[in-house]
């Protein structure tokens, strides 16, 4: 009889593992790679595995889960993290899946994303397939944050969706945001992929164009324009540090303050600011809400860049300004968030 390993890589995770860990007993082995937690997280995952190794993060998580694939020991290998939650259905799936006779080496399985507690439904999240079931010796992560999970042989498709809760709050999806844009831009030094200074702008458009027009985010409403607004903001971010890191490595003078910093600074008082809005404003509509995320700060991108001549500043002055155009619409994110989200939980 088939055998399969769950495989789970964290870090301070103490509010979500257990649920998560929950979802995945059924399995015959659970295995947690754990990069040093602060909190309870190895602690609660001890009460569901023995199985629990601890390594730092080098250079991107693809290297956990290769970390985890090693130390299974079942037939069969499932990536799960600790926002994604197994349903009975999708077990019952996979218990089924793997007895037969294979002619598959891996599985894709369609992820069930929430953002804010809604059930995204289009951005290309819906259905999203990824690759996280597949035979343990036959499968390796990419040397790439984010990249694909490489298979040796055919892929099939599950049915069953896997629950996935990747974004519960704005702040905490701006703070993984400025994680990953971190890692995402280190590859891409480490690489010697091209940059130009345009990609700063319209890598961002051509993703937000994507999700919310092409990939029809509209349909999911506010919840799909705040969600399309923060993922064009990552691939801002990747590039604009990219660009830091770049002129770092030239020891340019003029690299000016960590971007990633300036990140963690503005996310805490647009927290505040959103909180004084809600002072002032009360409950404001939907619709003027949406137009200061997206009317409003293209004039401020304008003033800033155009009126106020930033691009006399060369690439410095084009970050500036764009930058000041999603500070304001995530300060109304999260307004909007206090105002129609949060008071509804």
């Amino acid at each position: 009889m088939a055998t399969i390993s769950v495989g789970i890589i964290c870090q301070d995770n103490e509010d979500i593992i257990r649920d998560c860990l929950e979802s995945a007993k059924w399995a015959d082995e659970i295995i947690v790679v754990d990069a040093f937690s602060k909190d309870r997280t190895v602690e609660i995952a001890r009460e569901y595995t023995d199985k629990i190794y601890q390594h730092k993060v080098d250079s991107h998580l693809n290297e956990q889960w290769n970390r985890a694939i090693k130390y299974a020991t079942c037939d069969w290998f499932f990536h799960l993290s600790t926002d994604q939650r197994f349903t009975p259905q999708l077990r019952d799936e996979i218990r089924t899946e793997i007895q037969k006779k294979q002619i598959y080496a891996a599985y894709y399985v369609p992820l069930e994303n929430y953002f804010l507690e809604r059930w995204i439904q289009y951005c290309g999240w819906s259905p999203d397939y990824n690759i996280m079931l597949h035979k343990r010796d036959k499968g390796v992560c990419s040397d790439k944050e984010g990249g694909l999970l490489i298979v040796d042989g055919k892929i099939g498709y599950l049915k069953n969706r896997l629950i996935h809760y990747s974004h519960t709050e704005i702040s905490k999806t701006i703070d993984k945001e400025n994680m990953l844009s971190t890692r995402e831009a280190e590859f891409f030094l480490r690489s010697k992929a091209l940059f130009r200074k345009s990609f700063i702008l319209t890598k961002a458009l051509r993703n937000f164009k994507k999700t919310y027009w092409k990939q029809k985010g509209y349909k999911d409403g506010m919840h799909g324009l705040t969600f399309c607004l923060i993922f064009s903001f990552n691939k801002f971010l990747i590039y604009a540090k990219y660009w830091q890191m770049l002129q770092k490595n030239k020891k340019d003078v003029n690299t000016y303050e960590d971007i990633g910093q300036i990140v963690k600074k503005e996310n805490r008082r647009t927290s505040q600011a959103a909180e004084k809005l809600s002072e002032q404003h009360g409950l404001a509509s939907e619709k003027e809400i949406r137009r200061q995320m997206t009317v409003v700060p293209l004039k401020i991108f304008c003033k800033a860049y155009i009126l106020k001549l930033g691009f006399l500043k060369g690439v410095h002055g084009l970050v500036q300004s764009i930058f000041k155009t999603y500070i304001h619409a995530i300060e109304w994110m999260k307004y909007w968030e206090l105002c129609y989200v949060k008071d509804k939980r």
